[in-house]
């Protein structure tokens, strides 16, 4: 059975499609002098603030504080979601978009 591609091989997908189309990304490396819960990329798309966390497809989803954070960043007007492929950054940067009239 095919294992599910490991976080940073998505993250390297995510942060080259964001790049390709234009976008600003960060990748939010945890250590102790960072914030717990930050999502993995921290992005400017087409003058949109994203923060998106990674995770492996078929594996635990994001804890409670990583959602707490993607709802704060919801609540503050910008993109927050969980991305498990290139494909699901891709449908969120249609969203973006699509809402621009691009």
């Amino acid at each position: 059975m095919r294992q599910p591609p490991r976080e940073d091989a998505i993250i390297g997908a995510v942060t080259r499609l964001i790049r390709d189309r234009g976008g600003y990304v960060v990748k939010q490396h945890g250590s102790a002098y960072g914030r717990s819960g930050v999502p993995d990329l921290l992005c400017c798309y087409v003058g949109r603030f994203l923060g998106l966390e990674a995770k492996r497809p078929g594996m635990a989803g994001p804890t409670k504080l990583q959602l707490h954070e993607l709802g704060q960043i919801r609540q503050a007007g910008g993109i927050a979601g969980v991305v498990r492929s290139r494909e699901d950054a891709a449908a969120i940067l249609d969203g973006v978009d699509a809402d621009r009239g691009a």
